[in-house]
């Protein structure tokens, strides 16, 4: 399975764990920060292939550290979700235009989550981390 470290941005407490249960569930790297200033310090000393933004967050918000994100270019293969409660931000251009590859609407639904993250059921890695799971029961 390809090694996949995800940080997951959100200053709720429950907002951060439900996307960092289902994904360590999964056997994946999970790091979690509750600000936006969080993140540097993990992008810097991890391999990161992907972040989970909320949007609105004290301080900082999920679209300007995405638009700082993509100007930097060790962080250009890092994909970009952006996570919020309002689901209007959906049919909302600004999200293509600031770097992010997907919108997840919460509270979120697993396979929502994995298919943001380009781990969807019928991807070859999440089926192999399926049945490990599976033969260890």
């Amino acid at each position: 399975m390809t090694n996949r470290v995800i940080i997951v941005v959100d200053d709720n407490l429950a907002s951060r764990m439900l996307p960092a249960i289902m994904l360590r569930s999964l056997q994946l790297q999970v790091l979690e920060c509750e600000s936006a200033e969080g993140i540097w310090p993990l992008l810097a000393q991890y391999d990161v292939s992907h972040v989970l933004l909320d949007i609105s967050m004290p301080g900082a918000g999920g679209l300007e550290v995405a638009q700082k994100i993509r100007e930097l270019p060790q962080f250009a293969s890092v994909k970009l979700v952006a996570y919020t409660a309002d689901a209007r931000m959906t049919q909302a251009d600004w999200f293509v235009t600031s770097g992010f590859g997907a919108v997840l609407i919460k509270p979120i639904k697993r396979f929502d989550l994995l298919e943001a993250l380009d781990l969807s059921p019928t991807d070859q890695s999440y089926q192999s981390n399926i049945e490990a799971r599976s033969s260890e029961a």
